[in-house]
């Protein structure tokens, strides 16, 4: 039977040889090896891949008695309007026919999604005309009720309401050129 001391020494040096970190053997030293090799196992693992799958793998180790146990968790997450692969095959799998109805169905949705896009632009858009067309209507009325007053003997309050359509008018195109406030 082995002392403590044996014991302890026998695994700072399985842990020197294998990278890991004495202190906390779930972490491993910052050597420039270790980093290539992690990189490397991120790429193999496919943690890099690029799109709509992402598969990780964490390897942890753990002390019993004498021997060293390794646990492996594997998690798959997907992310996307339709199911991953394996899960449509599933489906398919309970029901024929399933793994194409939930496709088309996202299809529709996808479908449906652009028409209200496209539907909701065109309408600001004949929103923002209707409004500037009211707008050019009432300040025309307004002036040429300002000048029928001038002709009529009511200068000042020809002025006045002449004086504020033409800034209201001004101040409209200022901000118009300038965009939209944010308040």
């Amino acid at each position: 039977m082995r002392t403590s001391l044996a014991w302890e020494r026998e695994w700072k040096q399985r842990l020197e040889g294998s990278g890991m970190n004495a202190k906390n053997p779930r972490r491993r030293k910052a050597t420039g090896r270790s980093k290539r090799r992690r990189a490397a196992g991120a790429r193999a693992t496919g943690l890099t891949i690029a799109g709509k799958s992402h598969r990780q793998a964490v390897v942890g180790e753990a002390e019993r008695s004498h021997s060293v146990t390794r646990h492996v968790l594997v998690q798959e997450r997907w992310q996307g309007p339709v199911p991953s692969p394996a899960t449509l095959a599933g489906y398919e799998d309970v029901l024929s026919g399933l793994a194409d109805r939930i496709i088309r169905m996202a299809e529709q949705e996808g479908a449906h999604s652009r028409l209200v896009e496209v539907r909701t632009l065109n309408w600001s858009i004949v929103s923002r005309l209707v409004g500037q067309a009211f707008g050019a209507g009432l300040a025309v009325a307004c002036l040429l009720l300002s000048y029928r007053l001038a002709v009529f003997g009511e200068a000042w309050v020809a002025a006045i309401l002449g004086g504020t359509t033409l800034t209201t008018v001004v101040l409209a195109f200022l901000q118009w050129r300038r965009g939209p406030s944010k308040a």
